[in-house]
């Protein structure tokens, strides 16, 4: 759970400590499905920092555990980031052959998010080998799913490959207006994650302050309690 945060908050080394202890504890259990998760999450964390070889890695590792008990959401979802990383790793064909093999689980899931995404990274595969009228299919494709099921990253994100599949196939009036699109999602998204920063900055300096005024008030009473015991020794004396 807590290398899932790190792992959302773009915290990688931290995420994969908490994975790599998750594995260590799974040692003594019969625990495959949770161990392909973990794998897979570790592939992602390499993938995040474009480490592709030990995310190729460690994506390989998950798929066994997920076909071993044959789940078929965990094979979707592994072979499409292992797609994902052959990708980034200019290995084209591997990488369609597994987007290939993810569509081939996702067709039998109800998993829109997933497909999305995947449909996503086949238009940037087919926009990388020069097929553009199909990567703008499958691009349309992803935004269509994307905005049926409410996912806003992605459906922004896809809104910029559109704006890149445009130009290349010379609609320039179409690629500015979906770069747009996206450049104001941007700029929108820095401005709210400003603001809730600036009201995290804000409680941090309003505890501070209070903490503050509590230490002066118990060093007020301290100074308050010595002098009332120095007069009461004098009274005495």
């Amino acid at each position: 759970m807590l290398g899932h945060i790190q792992l959302k908050i773009n915290n990688y080394i931290k995420a994969r400590d908490y994975f790599k202890s998750a594995l260590e504890m799974c040692e003594n259990i019969e625990a495959i499905y949770l161990e392909g998760m973990i794998l897979g999450s570790m592939g992602k964390s390499y993938e995040k920092t474009t480490q592709t070889k030990k995310a190729i890695s460690y994506y390989q590792k998950a798929l066994i555990y997920f076909y071993k008990i044959e789940d078929s959401p965990g094979i979707a979802t592994i072979h499409k980031d292992l797609g994902k990383s052959y990708f980034l790793n200019n290995n084209l064909n591997l990488a369609e052959k597994n987007y290939n093999l993810s569509k081939s689980y996702l067709d039998d899931l109800n998993e829109e998010e997933q497909l999305a995404e995947l449909y996503h990274y086949q238009a940037e595969l087919s926009l990388e080998k020069g097929n553009s009228i199909k990567a703008k299919n499958l691009i349309n494709k992803a935004i269509e799913l994307s905005a049926n099921s409410n996912n806003v990253v992605e459906l922004y994100n896809s809104y910029l490959l559109l704006s890149k599949i445009s130009k290349s196939l010379h609609q320039y009036k179409e690629a500015h207006f979906y770069l747009e699109k996206y450049t104001a999602y941007q700029d929108s998204l820095n401005f709210q994650r400003t603001q809730e920063r600036l009201a995290e900055l804000s409680e941090l300096y309003q505890a501070e302050q209070k903490e503050k005024r509590i230490l002066e008030q118990e060093k007020e009473i301290k100074e308050q309690a010595n002098e009332k015991l120095i007069r009461d020794q004098q009274l005495e004396n």
